[in-house]
């Protein structure tokens, strides 16, 4: 009689599940307060520890440039003679055939648009 559905009004019992784990003797011990890492008692802690400088970062120290330079502008290869609209050999040769494509398209639907007319 209980495995029956209830009415809709009526309110069911909930089933307890398993007791949450006990956190471990070393997990209750973590001291609340400041972190070691702050030298002084006014001073704020750093957010992560500073990464050691690599060697763009040195050349471009050394150069007077800003120190802080993102990743992505790190792997940037930089020469001056070079413009940024000038797409390397090798992605030319990877679009070309992709390029070709669309002029015979571009081509056969111009010619369609001409018969139609």
């Amino acid at each position: 009689m209980e495995d029956a559905p209830a009415p809709e009004g009526d309110i069911q019992p909930v089933e307890k599940g398993p007791e949450p784990a006990q956190p471990s003797e070393e997990e209750k011990e973590v001291p609340i307060g400041p972190r070691p890492e702050a030298e002084k008692p006014g001073e704020q802690p750093p957010f992560h520890s500073p990464q050691p400088p690599t060697k763009a970062r040195e050349e471009a120290k050394e150069a007077g440039g800003d120190a802080a330079k993102t990743f992505f502008e790190e792997q940037q290869p930089t020469a001056p003679s070079q413009s940024p609209s000038k797409l390397p050999i090798l992605a030319t040769r990877k679009v070309q055939p992709f390029i070709q494509s669309a002029r015979r398209h571009t081509a056969v639907r111009k010619a369609l648009r001409e018969e139609a007319t």
